[in-house]
């Protein structure tokens, strides 16, 4: 209970308030996008080429790429003062006092990454819904994350900002090593190639959910990997309705990224 209220207090100060959650640095890199569009994947690929000789969990990860939401922020920030370059993940709509970092804004197709959505809701979060549930709800923007075509549009309307790349999820499926090596452009960091080599070999779909079920196994839950990543997923759960009913949300901003 006590958790749950420090919670609640926290989205009422960072979210409703709109109060910076970290004192950013002009050096900070920020991995961000709407949940499931391939933000941990991105942190596999970043950690994998700047650290090449450690190895790691999703643990470790989350500690040395903390989300800008993490409880123990104010401790993980501690531990990280004396780092030249620190990097951050965030589902978070767009704030601009991020921008006085490096930003990566990482856009799926929101039929995918809603079903996707759904799919970790459901298993690692015990959510009890049918999907139709889910997605009216979503769309609404009733879950703490907003509605998918809310949070690309908030974020793409800093999409001429210096301090702004927008990355495709598809585009890494494409070519993991030439996303990987824009964003590293951006943070303003160079690696070797065998680095980018070996980061985009150990950083697999499959890796990244192994991570997540060993992750919901310590906090005794379950997780069978989602949807297992790629694309066009969506049609084994959208019907021709739900289809019309997200477009009729979505449909403006699905044409503007060029998903229909």
């Amino acid at each position: 209970m006590r958790r749950r209220l420090k919670q609640a207090y926290r989205n009422f100060k960072y979210i409703r308030l709109n109060r910076p959650r970290v004192k950013v640095r002009p050096t900070d890199g920020f991995v961000t996008s709407w949940p499931r569009s391939g933000n941990t994947w991105m942190r596999y690929l970043l950690f994998g080429a700047l650290y090449p000789d450690v190895s790691w969990d999703l643990v470790s990860l989350n500690k040395q790429m903390p989300s800008i939401a993490d409880p123990d922020l104010n401790q993980l920030l501690a531990e990280l003062d004396n780092h030249a370059f620190r990097m951050f993940k965030s589902h978070e709509n767009a704030q601009e006092y991020i921008l006085g970092g490096r930003v990566v804004y990482l856009v799926r197709d929101g039929r995918d990454a809603t079903c996707s959505f759904y799919h970790y809701r459901t298993k690692l979060n015990k959510r009890d819904y049918t999907f139709r549930q889910y997605l009216e709800r979503s769309l609404a923007g009733k879950f703490r994350y907003g509605s998918w075509h809310e949070h690309v549009c908030n974020w793409l309307s800093y999409e001429s900002h210096p301090s702004l790349l927008v990355v495709r999820y598809e585009d890494m499926l494409v070519d993991a090593a030439t996303q990987l090596k824009r964003v590293l452009n951006h943070f303003g960091t160079e690696v070797t190639e065998d680095c980018i080599t070996a980061a985009v070999e150990r950083s697999s779909v499959g890796r990244v959910n192994q991570g997540f079920a060993q992750y919901a196994a310590g906090k005794d839950r379950q997780f069978s990997g989602g949807q297992g990543g790629g694309t066009g997923k969506f049609r084994q759960w959208f019907t021709e309705q739900d289809e019309l009913l997200f477009m009729e949300y979505a449909g403006e901003t699905m044409q503007k990224l060029g998903y229909t």
